[in-house]
């Protein structure tokens, strides 16, 4: 980093927005979004590259202030894909109005793309090569010509694992039966990533801009496992069988936007329109082949479905002045979600496989409707800002699977209040309250009726009786900053009713398969306590310290409550040199947050990276080394139900060498960043769409 005054690439806004200034960030010249989100306040990205905001997972991330799923649902491999240089500002709303739908999390990653900088065209290139191995390639271009603007972007990321090593070991007590179930594998396979994006934006007249964007990524899986399995019942000589498993998914996502926008004379966002559509397909492949004493038995399930979404929204300012905003809006999400299992078995490699039809774990087709309305009213007084929203939402959902079985329908209907309070003591300090109401959705995921059987140690299925999920959370906190510092200390309070769950169980006498399924449980409760802070005694050094602790509660039925605590630290260096050099050193002591009946043990990752630039940032050199001393990261996780104890491990290769080259082309003239009103970091914006 090479600003001097903290101040100028950092503001916080009467409504506890925190806008980091990322076109102002110098260092972000070579770099890609996710790497230079460290620097972010309140956001902690780890050495694989794992994104969180005060320590949690849960949060969507917004493109130009409407959704972006993509981001949203893979935001390690989408902001990788991204030029930090595409970037002016990046928000982090932790008080979402109530402008934003109710399932897109309590903390909004608001990315704002520049507007215009040049009159002609930029290029970049970028070629990185690893020893996991891996490959990561991008192309990059911003066209602006008078009153038009195009972006496009191509990322293609190639990911590959030998010799991965995994274990598992499982004791159950049953019905007065004892088993044990233990697993020794080795996995190894290919993963490969491609991100396209198209936006384009017109200005019609100086009041009116229309704009449109398409994005697509495509993920491809191919990994192989072999292994042995050993299973003992009472004591009994245990069964060894020795598995193959071949694994082929495709996680796609297709995405656009059309927006039409009018401004008032005071540029001031008037009325948005928009359209967008979403696809995200559902394609899965097992194929498992077992042998026991010379017998050979092979297996295949599949799932083709996916999920198509239609949204419809129009947003308005009803009144503005110095003090009052008021606006409101309409929505209308159309989703049509399938799901196609299929299930093949034979017991020779020669022969054609058997399609079997399973009772129940057939075609599933789900129609869903969610109509919405909301008004908000921001208030600002001095160094007092108050934002009050509610959304009124009334949701229809049929779900009608094959055999003749009956239709699960569902109608509900939801008053979604909103509300925040801060004061800002200084120009540098503020206080904040807010509280958040939600609605989490099942996804066709959770619903899908898939029969994900591996082995016959191991099944796995969707339940289409999930009920929605809702949440409640209550935030206090404080930030204060200067030009050598900024500190943010929150205390978190999340209630969940009814929260979907993933399930494990031992079923009837068979005490050789745990099954696994998804539920709504009865409550869960988290309290958490977070700090953050940066600081910069100089204006070529820069240190980064996060930490929290927090005690999770689930509740899946009043004699069936579980009480985990949870705690993170992750800290980070960045040095800037003479002679355009940056280099810096992560360390983390991270863990996946507990789940009912699940726990994960704590990851120690570090990294160093180091970049030269070279003829005026043109031509970029990036050396990235993780976990230099250490072979392994190992991953554990550990299942307890009320008979059975199940422990996993799972060792993926963490030392590797990287380096990425980059190449930056521009031509035209420059012309002057404008400061468009409707851009202005206030409530108001949230809601105004694609800027």
């Amino acid at each position: 980093m090479v600003i001097t005054e903290r101040k100028k690439l950092i503001t916080i806004t009467p409504l506890g927005t925190v806008v980091y200034n990322m076109a102002r960030d110098k260092a972000t010249s070579n770099e890609d979004l996710l790497t230079a989100m460290r620097r972010v306040p309140m956001v902690t990205v780890d050495g694989k590259g794992g994104l969180q905001v005060k320590g949690s997972r849960n949060f969507s991330v917004y493109l130009n202030g409407k959704p972006f799923r993509s981001a949203t649902q893979n935001p390690t491999e989408v902001l990788a894909s991204i030029p930090a240089t595409s970037v002016e500002k990046v928000e982090i709303i932790t008080s979402p109005d109530a402008s934003f739908e109710t399932d897109s999390g309590s903390i909004i990653i608001n990315i704002i793309t520049n507007r215009k900088k040049l009159d002609g065209y930029s290029i970049r290139t970028s070629l990185e090569a690893t020893t996991l191995p891996g490959i990561n390639a991008l192309l990059s271009m911003i066209l602006v010509k008078g009153k038009f603007k195009l972006s496009t972007i191509y990322n293609y990321q190639l990911d590959a694992q030998k010799g991965q090593t995994l274990g598992l070991r499982r004791d159950v007590k049953h019905n007065n039966s004892k088993s044990e179930f233990a697993t020794t594998s080795e996995v190894g396979g290919k993963t490969h990533l491609n991100i396209g994006r198209v936006l384009a934006e017109y200005e019609i007249d100086s009041l009116n801009t229309i704009y449109a964007d398409v994005h697509i990524n495509s993920l491809l899986i191919n990994s192989l496992l072999k292994g042995t399995q050993a299973f003992s019942l009472n004591n009994e000589t245990q069964k060894n069988i020795n598995i193959s498993n071949r694994t082929k998914t495709n996680e796609a996502a297709l995405e656009s936007n059309l927006l039409f926008r009018h401004l008032t004379k005071n540029n001031i966002n008037k009325l948005t329109l928009g359209y967008r559509f979403s696809y995200s397909p559902d394609v899965r492949n097992y194929e498992v082949s077992t042998e026991q004493n010379g017998q050979w038995h092979y297996i295949k399930n599949q799932s083709n479905g996916g999920l198509q979404e239609h949204t419809f929204n129009g947003d308005i300012l009803l009144f503005n002045n110095s003090a009052f905003t008021i606006k409101g809006g309409v929505l209308d999400v159309l989703r049509y979600a399938k799901a196609n299992p299929y299930y093949y078995s034979k017991n020779n490699v020669k022969d054609n496989w058997k399609r079997h039809e399973v009772e129940g774990r057939n075609k599933l087709v789900q129609w869903f409707n969610a109509i919405a309305g909301y008004i908000n009213v921001s208030y600002e007084w001095r160094n007092i800002a108050l934002n009050v929203g509610s959304r009124a939402e009334y949701t229809t959902s049929q779900i009608t699977l094959e055999h003749n079985r009956p239709s699960v329908k569902t109608k509900y209907f939801n008053i979604v209040p909103r509300t925040s309070l801060s004061l800002s003591p200084t120009k540098t300090s503020q206080i904040s309250l807010s509280y958040y109401y939600g609605i989490i959705r099942p996804s066709i995921w959770s619903i899908n009726p898939f029969w994900e059987q591996k082995d016959d140690y191991n099944v796995s299925f969707g339940n289409h009786k999930l009920r929605y999920a809702s949440e409640n959370a209550l935030s206090l906190g404080i930030m204060f900053y200067g030009n050598k510092y900024f500190t943010n200390i929150t205390a978190d309070y999340k209630y969940t009713k009814h929260p979907i769950i993933s399930h494990y169980w031992i079923e009837g006498n068979n005490t050789k398969t745990l099954f696994n399924s998804f539920i709504n449980g009865t409550s869960e409760q988290i309290l958490k306590l977070s700090s953050m802070m940066n600081y910069r005694p100089t204006n070529w050094v820069s240190f980064n310290i996060y930490g929290d602790v927090a005690k999770y509660r689930f509740e899946q039925t009043k004699e069936d409550t579980k009480v985990a605590l949870s705690y993170n630290v992750y800290s980070s260096i960045d040095v800037t040199l003479p002679y355009n050099i940056y280099f810096g050193i992560m360390y983390s002591y991270m863990h996946q947050p507990p789940i009912f009946q699940v726990y994960y043990g704590h990851d120690h990752n570090y990294s160093l990276y180091a970049t030269k630039s070279f003829f005026n940032s043109f031509f970029n050199v990036t050396l990235v080394t993780q976990c230099p001393f250490k072979k392994y990261i190992k991953f554990t996780e550990t299942i307890e139900g009320n008979d059975f104890k199940q422990y996993r491990w799972n060792n993926i290769k963490a030392f590797y060498v990287g380096l990425k080259l980059t190449l930056n082309f521009n031509n035209g003239e420059k012309v002057k960043l404008e400061r468009n009103l409707s851009l202005k970091q206030n409530d108001l914006d949230h809601a105004t769409g694609v800027q």
